[in-house]
């Protein structure tokens, strides 16, 4: 009998180490899309046209990060020294941000649009879901202060993981007037919890806890570090919170978790029938609706 319990354990064992080995890998080396792909997929959407991208007055940079990756993206010029930093969301690139151009471009805003490490044509060799790429983004803050001067508005908005690397910048990053949070995780445990749950029909003891020590042993981070709910009472700038009600994915919860935690200024706008990243597509028109209300009550 002693045996067998042993074998049982061992058993056991193998399983839970090769099912964390599995998810973290599925986690932070990520299916990514291609330009084509995503261009394909917004068109049909309709949100933006063909020719879109290349009638914007924009030029490629590229900027390097606190570990030397080479993050690709574009500066569109606008007519002020108002700028919105747009995030995409994981396994994505730029091409998803455009959509969310018009409220700023309309304004005057110029906008940086850019790939997310190990997206797009950004080196990088996995993804953190905010840990690094907050880190990312400051040096694109750092961009684009050079370029439009100190006493400039900076605004930023995010898309899922985008969401959740802006709230987490904000909170390490005052030069940042402003933030859209669009179907934010509030900590990557507890998304990782919920889709162990979905996906693989398993509780997140003890595979997620496993996985969260490989990710240490393999990249120095624990996946508790990945978390805008740690950070979101430290984001004092006005923040606009949005999520889809209908959204499955990410559910609208953790975004009401964030809104009732961080300090006022603050805005909330849940949508009625959206999916995960699909607030805009729902209702296009409602959405930016509420952008121009937040911009115009901040003062933005």
């Amino acid at each position: 009998m002693a045996f067998f319990m042993i074998i049982v354990f061992v058993l056991a064992g193998v399983f839970v180490v090769g099912t964390a080995i599995y998810f973290n890998q599925k986690a932070v080396y990520p299916h990514n899309w291609q330009y084509e792909e995503t261009f394909q997929k917004e068109f049909e959407k309709g949100l933006i046209g063909e020719r879109y991208f290349e009638s914007l007055d924009k030029e490629s940079v590229e900027i390097e990060s606190e570990d030397n990756l080479k993050i690709v993206g574009y500066w569109i010029k606008g007519t002020s020294n108002k700028t919105i930093v747009i995030s995409h969301g994981i396994t994505n690139n730029y091409v998803r941000s455009l959509k969310y151009l018009e409220p700023f471009l309309s304004r005057g805003y110029n906008a940086v649009v850019y790939d997310h490490r190990n997206h797009g044509k950004s080196e990088g060799d996995y993804t953190t879901f905010g840990y690094e790429e907050k880190k990312d983004l400051k040096k694109v803050i750092d961009y684009v202060q050079k370029r439009i001067g100190k006493e400039g508005i900076i605004g930023t908005h995010g898309e899922s993981m985008g969401a959740a690397t802006v709230l987490q910048h904000a909170a390490m990053d005052s030069r940042v007037d402003f933030i859209i949070s669009d179907c934010s995780f509030s900590s990557a445990e507890s998304i990782f919890a919920h889709r162990l749950s979905v996906e693989n029909h398993l509780p997140a003891f003890p595979f997620l806890q496993v996985a969260s020590f490989i990710n240490k042993l393999r990249r120095g981070i624990w996946f508790s570090e990945m978390s805008p709910l740690a950070v979101i009472g430290k984001v004092h700038q006005p923040v606009l919170f949005i999520h889809g009600l209908a959204d499955d994915y990410v559910p609208s919860r953790h975004t009401q978790i964030l809104y009732d935690l961080k300090p006022e200024p603050k805005m909330l706008y849940l949508v009625e029938g959206a999916k995960h990243a699909s607030s805009i597509y729902v209702n296009h028109e409602k959405y930016l609706e509420t952008i121009t209300v937040f911009l115009d009550k901040y003062g933005f």
